[in-house]
Formats: C-alpha cells, structure tokens, sequence
C-alpha cells in the first residue's frame, strides 16, 4: 500500500507540473513560513538551485513538517507528501497528507480531528459537525466519493480538509481505504485573489 501512495503523489506531481523531489521511506524535518518566504523553508530543497522556485513544489518524501502561521501559530504533524505553492517568492498554499499509509475511515477521521485540537478549531461549529457526522459511519472506500470540510484557523490561515479514497487496481475497482490531506491557505493573498477576479474589468482592460 505504501509503494501505491507513493505511486500516487508522484503522479499527482507531474499532473499539476510540481518539481518532485527525491522519495525516502525516512522522516526529515521540514519548516515552512506560511505566508512567509520561501527561501526561509527548512528541510526543502530548491529543485534546479540556479534557476527560481516553481510556483509548485512538491515534496515526495514522508516528514515531519512544522507549518508557521504569520500570526506565531503552528501546525505540527507527520506528512507522508507535501505540496507547496508559492506566488513571488512567498509561501500562499501548503498542502499535508498526514497518514503514513492507506487507512480506514475512522482513522482518517481520528487523525483530523488531532489535528483540530492542535489548531484549537476543535469546537469550530462546521469543524466539530462534520467529525461528529463522519465518527459514526464506515462508508465503503469508494473512489468517487470524497468527504470535505472548511474552516478558519484564525483571521491568515484557512483550513480545507478532504478524505478520499484513491482507485484499486488501475481504478478499474472500489479503493482499499481512505488518505487524508490538510491544505493550509494564506487567508489574505487569497482573499485579494478573489477580490481581483470579480472586480469589473477597467475601461484599459475591456
């Protein structure tokens, strides 16, 4: 199961065109300044050191990685894969697949809801719902089904979560399990983002 998670990450990598690093079947430590430089990362190579970041950078070795908040929290946890997205230099996107291996359900679950205690958004209404939901079913790994849920971390950071199952035997089948991955958002950079993509179109853009 765990070469198929491996096999899984590097796809995912060339499908969204990331650099991959090396795999290793053992942890490093990895820090990285959300909203912060990226240039500052510690534990993360640049892929090509004489040419710049890519705005995608993909971390195909399991660690365990410290994410910093600019407010001066942290989120600490064990990441099989990492996914970073960086936007003029700057940290904007950091995305954690925090279990070592396909799971059940409720482990995906268990997992989650830590994390949500590490955070302090444990009793955050959607967050606290959705685990409340999720700890009573054992839905069948299937691969088109996937179970989401956002929140605020605090007024930088947003939270998006997703368990999902990936497909058996070359997605002819009903997965084996569930992973579980945890996308950090630089709050304020998105939230110009968006701000800029409803705007109206200025008379020199038109």
């Amino acid at each position: 199961m765990l070469r198929y998670y491996v096999l899984i990450a590097t796809a995912l990598c060339t499908l969204v065109g990331c650099e991959p690093q090396q795999p290793s079947t053992t942890p490093t430590q990895c820090e990285i300044w959300l909203g912060g430089a990226i240039d500052k990362s510690i534990g993360i190579a640049k892929p090509y050191p004489d040419e710049p970041w890519p705005d995608r950078v993909c971390v195909d070795t399991p660690a365990n990685v410290t994410v910093w908040f600019p407010s001066g929290g942290k989120l600490s946890v064990f990441s099989r894969v990492s996914f970073l997205r960086q936007n003029g230099g700057m940290v904007r996107r950091v995305k954690l697949t925090p279990v070592r291996e396909i799971v059940p359900f409720s482990e995906a679950v268990k997992t989650l809801d830590a994390i949500g205690k590490d955070l302090k958004i444990s009793k955050n209404e959607c967050f606290r719902t959705r685990i409340t939901e999720w700890r009573n079913t054992e839905p069948v790994a299937d691969p088109f089904q996937t179970f989401t849920l956002g929140c605020d971390v605090d007024d930088e950071v947003e939270l998006f979560a997703e368990i999902s199952s990936p497909p058996a035997n070359g997605g002819l089948d009903y997965g084996e399990g569930w992973i579980l991955s945890v996308t950090l958002y630089d709050r304020q950079y998105y939230a110009k983002v968006i701000e800029h993509l409803e705007r109206p179109p200025s008379r020199a853009e038109e």
